[in-house]
């Protein structure tokens, strides 16, 4: 996972606002497999990231390749490698 400054792409106009995003490559997989990645990512971001960078006032982008070990991971695998990056990040800025 890669975590960017807030001054990143989007400049100023992002610079409060926490983003996330992510990079799922295909790594021969199917795209059904690759879909429901992508659901799972989404749904931690939502639920638990921005949540997190809102409420700690810290301004990241972040970042998300995925390994080829993604795809065999649990929600809660795929869930707690995320927040650990998140909180190292939010507390790194402090």
């Amino acid at each position: 996972m890669y975590v960017l400054g807030a001054s990143g792409p989007g400049g100023a106009r992002a610079a409060g606002r926490p983003r996330v995003g992510w990079i799922v490559p295909k790594l021969g997989r199917g795209i059904v497999a690759r879909n429901r990645l992508k659901r799972r990512l989404r749904e931690i971001a939502r639920r638990r990231v921005l949540a997190r960078l809102r409420r700690d006032g810290c301004a990241a982008h972040v970042l998300v390749r995925v390994r080829r070990e993604g795809y065999g991971a649990a929600y809660n695998d795929l869930e707690r490698q995320w927040m650990r990056v998140v909180e190292a990040a939010c507390s790194h800025r402090r």
